[in-house]
């Protein structure tokens, strides 16, 4: 008695997915809208990826410029400097910009 319920169970989960999968192909942007998961995942990235990532290369920028504590300190301002400079070009080597 118990595995025709397992069955009847099985049956309907199947029955559940088959019925549901459009719409869940249509939420994850096959169509409707052009997508609606993947315009929050663009918009996430647009506003909110690429800014962490500016902010994290200016950072340890920063970082780099003000840490004389070393022996090296002016190897290190210096590369802090360029890091500095050059932010734009570092942030689009991880495809933001």
């Amino acid at each position: 008695m118990t595995s025709r319920r397992y069955t009847y169970a099985a049956i309907a989960m199947v029955g559940i997915l088959l019925v549901a999968d459009p719409a869940f192909a249509q939420f994850a942007g096959g169509g409707g809208g052009g997508g609606l998961l993947q315009q929050i995942i663009q918009w996430f990235v647009q506003n909110v990826v690429q800014g962490l990532i500016m902010a994290g290369v200016l950072f340890v920028g920063c970082l780099l410029l003000f840490g004389r504590h070393t022996l090296a300190g002016i190897a290190v301002m210096v590369i802090g400097g360029l890091v500095i400079s050059q932010y734009q070009t570092i942030a689009g080597m991880f495809g933001v910009g």
